[in-house]
């Protein structure tokens, strides 16, 4: 008996990405609000200055989104309305999620969490987690009697 298999390169960097999401993103399905129906795609990137997020949310209204740190945790949340519901719309096709979002990301403990700031360009959230200046090293002498 002969079993076709079929190589699929692209199936194995997607269970890549899948379990790198896991180890390094706290959310998978759920959120502590309840269910999360979609989850934005986010690009994060480093300098010497700090970490610049950048997360996909077109046609989300600012307003309905939450950017809230606690315990060493940047939690991003909000919901898309659902464009489906609007009217009487025949759709031929609906690739575009909606609902309610979350993703959760640990920060490094050198960010200066009171300095984190966020602004919305053409609908793409950016996030500045400033890093705290490093500390140079003190000598500290030794007091002889």
């Amino acid at each position: 008996m002969t079993v076709n298999t079929i190589y699929n390169p692209i199936g194995f960097i997607d269970h890549l990405s899948t379990e790198m999401n896991r180890l390094f993103d706290l959310d998978q399905n759920t959120d502590v609000d309840g269910v999360v129906t979609w989850r934005p795609a986010v690009d994060i990137i480093g300098n010497e200055e700090s970490y610049i997020l950048r997360a996909d949310l077109p046609g989300v209204d600012p307003e309905q989104v939450d950017i809230e740190v606690e315990a060493g945790v940047l939690r991003i949340k909000g919901e898309r309305d659902n464009v489906r519901e609007e009217g009487d719309q025949n759709f031929q096709r609906y690739e575009r999620h909606s609902g309610k979002f979350s993703r959760r990301f640990t920060l490094p403990d050198a960010v200066d969490v009171d300095k984190i700031s966020a602004k919305t360009v053409n609908g793409v959230l950016e996030i500045i987690i400033p890093k705290q200046p490093k500390l140079a090293p003190k000598k500290i002498k030794i007091k002889t009697k």
